[in-house]
């Protein structure tokens, strides 16, 4: 009982730990690429391609989520932690949203994406689990 407690807990934590350590690096990848991505949501008149950035921040941070769900799902198939990892990420995505206020639909569809690519992400781990134990 306690074991199981305690890998729910481990599996929520890792999930958004890689969902969080991903997102970095994948940052700072861009800003090593694109270094004036910097300025993306303080000045954006300062940055050449701003949509075309925000859609590779976009794509990225749900890529993370997708891992950050499989992290989860290989540790522990509670089903609540998909909710769990969600929520903490998303009360994030809304401090950075009402920190910056711009632009509108980034925000919009990152945070209706978040708990979709987690759920994806912790399937993909599941379903393979599942597989092997049918075999």
């Amino acid at each position: 009982m306690k074991k199981q407690f305690i890998f729910k807990i481990l599996s929520v934590i890792s999930g958004f730990l890689t969902i969080a350590l991903l997102s970095s690096i994948a940052a700072l990848a861009q800003l090593k690429v694109f270094p004036s991505s910097i300025h993306i949501f303080e000045q954006p008149e300062l940055v050449e391609n701003p949509f075309f950035i925000l859609i590779m921040k976009l794509i990225a941070v749900l890529l993370c989520c997708i891992a950050g769900g499989f992290v989860s799902g290989k540790i522990s198939d509670w089903s609540k932690s998909i909710l769990w990892i969600s929520a903490l990420i998303g009360i994030i995505i809304a401090y950075i949203w009402f920190s910056t206020r711009q632009p509108f639909w980034f925000w919009l569809i990152l945070m209706l994406g978040i708990y979709p690519a987690v759920k994806f992400g912790n399937n993909l781990s599941t379903k393979k689990v599942n597989a092997r134990e049918s075999l």
